[in-house]
C-alpha cells in the first residue's frame, strides 16, 4: 500500500548513464553516416548492370544516410528530454517534500 507522503526517488544517476548513452549513439550513428559513399559512376557494376544497379545503390546509399541523419537527431532529442525530465521531476520531488513536511 502507498501512502501520500511516500518518498519516490529517480536514480540521477541512471538518468545520467541514459544520456551519455544517447549521446554516444548519436556520435556514432553520424560517424557510421561519414563511411557511405554515394557516389558511384555509372559503369562500376559493368556497363550491361551500371544503367540499373549504379543509381539504385546510390540510392540506397541517400536512404541509409537520412537513416543515420534521423538516428542521429532522434538519440540527440532523446537525450535532451531525458535531462529535461530530470530536472523537471527533481523540482517537483523537492516541492512535494517541501509541501509534505509542511503538513506533518
Amino acid at each position: 500500500m502507498t501512502v501520500a507522503n511516500q518518498h519516490i526517488e529517480i536514480n540521477g544517476g541512471a538518468l545520467v548513464k541514459q544520456i551519455g548513452l544517447c549521446r554516444e549513439m548519436a556520435t556514432e550513428f553520424a560517424a557510421a553516416r561519414a563511411h557511405i559513399q554515394v557516389n558511384l559512376p555509372n559503369d562500376a557494376f559493368g556497363t550491361l548492370c551500371g544503367w540499373l544497379v549504379s543509381p539504385l545503390a546510390m540510392e540506397l546509399g541517400d536512404q541509409a544516410q537520412q537513416l543515420l541523419d534521423r538516428g542521429s537527431d532522434l538519440s540527440d532529442r532523446v537525450a535532451e528530454g531525458v535531462g529535461r525530465a530530470a530536472e523537471r521531476f527533481t523540482v517537483i520531488e523537492e516541492d512535494a517534500a517541501t509541501t509534505f513536511s509542511r503538513g506533518s
